[in-house]
């Protein structure tokens, strides 16, 4: 009569529950992995986003110095017509003194030529601090899909099919904004999709030279 003999694993046997569910339990997927995989399962454009990123430093950088330039331009034009003014003003004076006398065109000539040679220096002094206040910066703006956001309907139509798909997913839009005196000047922004703390461009529109391949 052969008699049944029960195999055991000691280290299994002396291993707590906790630890041995802890070791074979199934790890969740990133939120990296996790957004990538849903855009793709409902075959959603997905950019490069290390290309992506780099697209936007040299945009940032050129438009930068592109306005900068035509800001210096113009604050050198201020400032030849101020110093001609600087200069001009005391020989304005100087040969009025010593065709009419010093009596009272010398009285009337003072103050007028003190108030044109300050404004003259506050002049050459704003055009510098005009010109390093230009300054350009992507900003992020999130999207209401029920606001008035201005996107093409396509973009439009894919975030609301998106959003019907995953609730949690969120969008914004990031713009490039160049500033002069705090006054922006818009540029045409590039939309993405977040899930936690994974992001993904997948939209661009009206980006002149914008290039980068997709991934999904």
């Amino acid at each position: 009569m052969e008699t049944a003999v029960a195999i055991r694993t000691p280290a299994l046997e002396r291993m707590p529950v906790e630890t041995f569910l802890e070791r074979h339990a199934v790890q969740p997927a990133s939120d990296e992995d996790y957004l990538l995989s849903m855009l793709r399962e409902h075959g959603t454009d997905i950019y490069d986003p290390v290309e992506v990123s780099r697209y936007m430093k040299q945009r940032e950088l050129r438009e930068f110095a592109r306005k900068r330039m035509a800001v210096r331009h113009e604050a050198s034009l201020r400032l030849v017509v101020s110093k001609t003014f600087l200069v001009a003003t005391p020989l304005f004076l100087a040969v009025v003194c010593a065709v009419f006398g010093v009596g009272s065109w010398l009285v009337a000539a003072v103050p007028v030529a003190v108030i044109l040679m300050g404004c003259c220096w506050a002049a050459s002094v704003g055009a510098q601090e005009w010109i390093d206040s230009v300054r350009a910066v992507w900003e992020d703006t999130e999207i209401d899909l029920n606001s008035s956001v201005e996107m093409p309907v396509r973009v439009r139509e894919l975030l609301v099919h998106l959003r019907s798909t995953s609730p949690k997913l969120g969008f914004h839009l990031s713009e490039l904004k160049v500033y002069v005196d705090s006054k922006p000047a818009l540029f045409d922004p590039i939309g993405f999709v977040s899930y936690g703390e994974a992001q993904f461009p997948i939209a661009v529109w009206d980006e002149p030279g914008f290039y980068a391949p997709l991934i999904g």
